[in-house]
């Protein structure tokens, strides 16, 4: 991605339905709270990729064709994540969700992930500030079930290390086999703006910050800043008109 040197207040950034295979060199947009890029290529995200994106509070990667989940400590702040219609497809992928110590919405349906048992549970367990998932608030029980199997893992965990610690001290002959084949239990496991193909919106809000929605298809895909609340859709509202805000495919609040 190029041409943005210039754009160092950048708030919002509306990539979606182009053919980014990658994205890199965003890294000087301190201030964008807001990335959009949905319907692309994107088979890997990095987390050198989100260095210098400190201010990110929103990442859209619907549609795209990852894999795994990065290390996510690049952005401190980010509060929503969108990954439905990947290729996510076991709990391994996403373990490092645990880095988004903020997370409160995320979206994974659409992946081979989202059919496995205990598939709430389990994000539960990896994302404690998690709030929604999959548009659906996650439930008391659901979170019961995720604390209830890290207690499970912990307390196997511990005593599976005490017998090994007595086996060492004791000197039994067998202490080392024990050690090597001792079991570990863990959890391993807005508004559609009809525009030209390229629109670019700089606003006033938030002093003087920002905004910019490219949309190859030419199908609608400028943006503008929505304060701190965003669509997560792939269309999102031009705030400079004073329009009401539309849902987009993937509303805050809206259907899938």
């Amino acid at each position: 991605i190029e041409g943005l040197g210039p754009l160092g207040r950048l708030d919002v950034l509306d990539l979606h339905r182009n053919r980014i295979e990658r994205f890199c060199g965003l890294g000087h947009l301190s201030m964008l709270r807001v990335l959009n890029l949905a319907g692309n290529r994107i088979s890997r995200v990095d987390a050198s990729d989100l260095a210098g994106l400190s201010s990110l509070v929103e990442l859209n990667l619907r549609r795209n064709a990852l894999t795994t989940v990065c290390d996510l400590s690049e952005v401190p702040g980010l509060q929503r994540l969108f990954l439905s219609s990947n290729a996510i497809a076991d709990l391994a992928s996403v373990e490092k969700l645990r880095s988004a110590r903020h997370l409160a919405e995320l979206a994974l349906d659409g992946n081979g992930i989202a059919s496995l048992p205990n598939y709430r549970p389990a994000i539960a367990e990896l994302c404690p500030s998690l709030r929604h998932l999959d548009l659906r608030r996650l439930a008391d029980p659901e979170r019961a079930t995720a604390s209830n199997a890290g207690l499970a893992a912990e307390t196997q965990s511990a005593a599976a290390s005490g017998v090994q610690s007595g086996a060492l001290q004791s000197g039994h002959p067998d202490a080392n086999e024990e050690r090597q084949t001792g079991i570990r239990t863990g959890s391993n496991d807005g508004l559609d703006v009809k525009r030209p193909a390229a629109v670019v919106s700089n606003g006033t809000s938030g002093g003087g910050s920002e905004s910019l929605g490219i949309d190859a298809a030419g199908d609608g895909g400028g943006c503008g800043v929505w304060g701190d609340i965003w669509s997560g859709g792939d269309i999102c509202r031009d705030d400079s008109s004073g329009g009401a805000a539309g849902e987009g495919e993937f509303g805050g609040d809206g259907a899938m």
